[in-house]
C-alpha cells in the first residue's frame, strides 16, 4: 500500500496533473505586464514545455497536510516528484495520453489508464486532473463553461469553473509569461493552496 501520508497529499499533486484573489506585483513592473484576456490565453495555450517547483496543501475535515514537489510537463507527458515535508517518503508519478504509472521505492509500481483512474484505484475517489494541469498555468480547462474575474490589467485572478473556486493570488514573469505563483482551489469540502517557488520555460 502507498504510504498513508502520500494517500492524502497524492490528490493534491496530481492536481498539479497541477495547478484567483487580487495579483500582488509590484506596482512599478505591472505595466509591463499587460495584456488582452485573448492574448494571454492564446500564449498560455502555447505553452507546452516547463516545469514548475514548490510545496502544496491540502486541507478537509480529514487532513491538513504538506508536501514538496517537482511537477515537469511537455507536449506529451508529464513527471511529478513528490517528497514529503516531514521526510516519509516519495513518490514518482509519470504519465502520457494513455497512461499513469506511480512508483514507490525501488520495487512499487501501479499503473492506470489516467491520473483520475489511479486516484479512484488508490483512494476509492479523485480531482480533475486534466482541469488542474491547466489552472496552474492560469487558464480555463478546455471544452468546459467557466467565470472569470481579472484586474486592471487583465490577469486571472478568480476563475470558477466545473464546481471549483481557483484563486490567483500572486504572480511573476519568466521569459515574458506571466505565471501564478500562489494559487487557492476550493470545493464544497476540499481545499488545495500551491505555492510554486520556481518556474523554468524550455524550449
Amino acid at each position: 500500500m502507498i504510504n498513508k501520508n502520500f494517500r492524502k497529499v497524492l490528490p493534491v499533486i496530481l492536481t498539479a496533473a497541477l495547478l484567483g484573489g487580487c495579483s500582488t506585483l509590484s506596482k512599478n513592473n505591472q505595466k509591463q505586464f499587460y495584456q488582452t484576456w485573448s492574448i494571454r490565453k492564446v500564449q498560455l495555450a502555447n505553452l507546452k514545455n516547463w516545469e514548475a517547483r514548490g510545496s502544496v496543501g491540502i486541507k478537509n475535515k480529514h487532513t491538513n497536510d504538506l508536501a514538496k514537489f517537482i511537477w515537469q510537463e511537455n507536449s506529451t507527458n508529464f513527471t511529478l516528484k513528490v517528497t514529503s515535508t516531514f521526510g516519509l517518503g516519495g513518490v514518482t508519478i509519470l504519465g502520457d495520453k494513455d497512461h499513469v504509472i506511480l512508483l514507490e521505492g525501488a520495487t512499487k509500481t501501479i499503473t492506470a489508464k489516467s491520473a483520475e483512474d489511479l486516484m479512484y484505484q488508490e483512494l476509492g475517489w479523485s480531482l480533475p486532473i486534466t482541469n488542474l494541469s491547466k489552472w496552474i498555468l492560469g487558464l480555463p480547462a478546455e471544452n468546459a463553461p467557466y467565470k472569470p474575474q481579472f484586474d486592471q490589467f487583465k490577469q486571472l485572478t478568480d476563475l470558477c469553473q466545473q464546481g471549483w473556486m481557483i484563486k490567483y493570488t500572486d504572480y511573476q514573469e519568466i521569459n515574458n509569461f506571466t505565471l501564478p505563483t500562489k494559487i487557492i482551489l476550493i470545493n464544497h469540502d476540499l481545499q488545495i493552496k500551491l505555492a510554486i517557488t520556481r518556474w523554468k520555460i524550455k524550449s
